[in-house]
């Protein structure tokens, strides 16, 4: 998380169970996600400023892809779009 984050607003497992993404309760809400089995952050980036409060991975094993869902706004996310590799 942000050093400035007031806490997690989302958290949810990949359907592979190695990857767990969470959104956290700053002014960006930024997007982490973590491989548990290496046990280190892959990705980090800001969603904006919308606040989203559920996340939802795709149900298909190997597909990462999530969605990140606020009373205002839905977003998609494929973070090996911006990774290009993820780790």
């Amino acid at each position: 998380m942000a050093k400035d984050s007031r806490g997690v607003l989302a958290v949810g497992f990949s359907p592979c169970a190695r990857y767990i993404a969470t959104i956290d309760d700053n002014d960006n809400h930024h997007v982490t996600i973590y491989n548990l089995e290496r046990k280190c952050v892959v990705l980090n980036m800001e969603s904006g400023k919308s606040e989203f409060t559920q996340l939802a991975w795709s149900k298909r094993p190997e597909d990462l892809r999530f969605a990140c869902v606020g009373p205002k706004e839905i977003k998609f996310w494929n973070p090996a779009d911006a990774t290009k590799k993820l780790s």
